[in-house]
């Protein structure tokens, strides 16, 4: 099992896909929280509701869907939220 995933990373060229994305997803999911910050929301509502929307997307695109995993794994950071919030 570990051959065929190994297979598809290399010949999918997987983690340089993901890598490129996730800048994305990442300074998405910053601007959300720092413009809910400016709009004075607590951080516990914003967690909230970015979980929120993680848990529907996960509906959507499945429960090991990369950018969900990315995101639940971000939000509960608390490291990344210190770095988001001024």
């Amino acid at each position: 099992m570990f051959s065929v995933i190994e297979s598809h990373y290399s010949r999918l060229h997987l983690l340089e896909r993901f890598s490129r994305k996730s800048d994305e997803i990442v300074s998405e999911l910053r601007n959300s929280i720092i413009s809910s910050l400016e709009a004075s929301l607590p951080i516990a509502t914003i967690v909230s509701v970015i979980k929120g929307t993680i848990d529907r997307n996960r509906q959507i695109f499945g429960h090991n869907h990369w950018e969900g995993i990315l995101q639940q794994k971000l939000i509960e950071s608390a490291d990344f939220i210190d770095m988001c919030t001024p």
